[in-house]
């Protein structure tokens, strides 16, 4: 019955060129801006997917007292002291991370120089997350202090031959730093990006240096040090979190007229796409702007959709003689309505695979735009997106389809 169905909407399509192909462009061109959209968000929900423990990993955040909520601005960083505190005394937290984002400026080597957004990181930073090494060790790289290990775009930057592993690189003011290690470019996008990442155990020295802040081990200091923590059973995140909470009131000394602080669990995978923060490590879009990008591909593919049933019911007239023709031969109003039903969903099929080649040309170009550029973000053509792709196919055709359907159906014999 399908393949009847098929075969004579393939006629149809064939005898009716110009009404085709005007309903084929116009759907194709919106149904490549909303395939940008779909690859947009798509791309946003599968951020930090790729660490081995992300369903148990969480990030402590900060916020003043009583300021939580969807809409309050709270920080992604938090007291350095709390890593030592939870791994020393509380079972239920297999894992703590450390980072600090001090590590901003021009990096060089004998050959070039470039400004680097990087972090400090302690050793257990390729315990928790998914991140390779090409080069090096992952229990070793970030142990001894001035170690650096580089991004594989970077390193082969600042060393154009591809020999940066074990060569020196000078930061600033602060000397010389041993490369130790070459990560491989990360298989997922993640919300930590960074150019290099130097040993943690450098810190005491810069800091008697003064050339990072004296306090930035201090409970008191909430801005520059993130702890990511991973628990051995992800039920306990608000026992945690009440733990961590427990821990900041015994410790933190509040000023006269400080309102306090509270702090939160953050999921990983929660970062991206997920509230507005200050002191995050790298830019994503957040929710609210994924729902106005929604918004945005709703109304074009709506507009498209009325075009074509307007389309569809205007050039219904020219086929009211095939439409009684069927009833007196038998043909059901259920059965001429899934013709056209049918009908719409081949087209919207058709318009699929033409507004790929269109949503292939605008990714490329979106991605060229200077703010996605400045921000860190770019689409990029998964193969999951395109299960999604189909499922919107099916929903247009059905969408577009059914008014003209119910209309030609209700048709009497002419």
């Amino acid at each position: 019955m399908l393949k009847n169905y098929l075969v004579i909407a393939w006629r149809s399509l064939k005898k009716h060129k110009t009404f085709t192909f005007i309903n084929i462009f116009g759907l194709a061109l919106s149904m490549s801006i909303c395939l940008v959209i779909i690859s947009l968000v798509y791309d946003q929900f599968q951020y930090d997917s790729f660490h081995p423990k992300a369903d148990r990993t969480f990030r402590i955040l900060t916020y003043k007292s009583g300021d939580q909520g969807p809409f309050a601005m709270g920080y992604a960083s938090s007291p350095l002291p709390f890593a030592q505190s939870l791994s020393d005394n509380y079972a239920v937290v297999e894992r703590v991370a450390l980072l600090n984002h001090s590590l901003r400026g021009e990096m060089s080597s004998s050959l070039k120089a470039f400004e680097i957004k990087g972090l400090f990181a302690d050793p257990e930073f390729f315990n928790v997350f998914g991140f390779e090494l090409k080069e090096g060790s992952k229990t070793e790289s970030l142990v001894e202090p001035f170690s650096v290990v580089l991004s594989e775009k970077l390193a082969l930057k600042l060393f154009p031959k591809g020999d940066a592993f074990g060569q020196m690189v000078s930061f600033e003011d602060h000397g010389n730093y041993k490369v130790t290690g070459i990560t491989a470019t990360p298989p997922g996008n993640t919300h930590i990006q960074f150019d290099a990442l130097a040993s943690f155990s450098s810190l005491p020295q810069l800091a008697a240096r003064g050339l990072i802040r004296a306090d930035y081990k201090d409970w008191e200091n909430r801005s520059g040090n993130y702890n990511y923590v991973v628990l051995t059973d992800k039920s306990m995140r608000a026992e945690v979190e009440t733990i961590v909470n427990q821990i900041a009131e015994d410790n933190i000394k509040l000023e006269k007229g400080d309102p306090g602080y509270d702090f939160e669990l953050q999921a990983i995978k929660e970062i991206v796409p997920g509230r507005v923060l200050a002191n995050e490590l790298g830019f994503a879009l957040p929710k609210i702007a994924l729902i106005l990008f929604g918004l945005l591909g709703l109304i074009v593919i709506i507009t498209a959709s009325i075009n074509y049933a307007n389309l569809s019911i205007s050039k219904s007239l020219n086929r009211a003689k095939e439409i009684g023709i069927r009833k007196s031969t038998g043909a059901t109003r259920a059965q001429i309505f899934t013709q056209f039903l049918v009908e719409s969903i081949l087209i919207a099929t058709i318009s699929l695979v033409a507004g790929i080649f269109i949503y292939q040309f605008l990714i490329a170009q979106v991605n060229e735009l200077w703010i996605f550029s400045v921000i860190g973000i770019s689409i990029q053509d998964s193969a999951g997106a395109y299960a999604f792709f189909f499922l919107f196919t099916l929903m247009i055709g059905v969408i577009s389809g059914i008014i003209p359907s119910i209309f030609l159906s209700k048709m009497g014999v002419i």
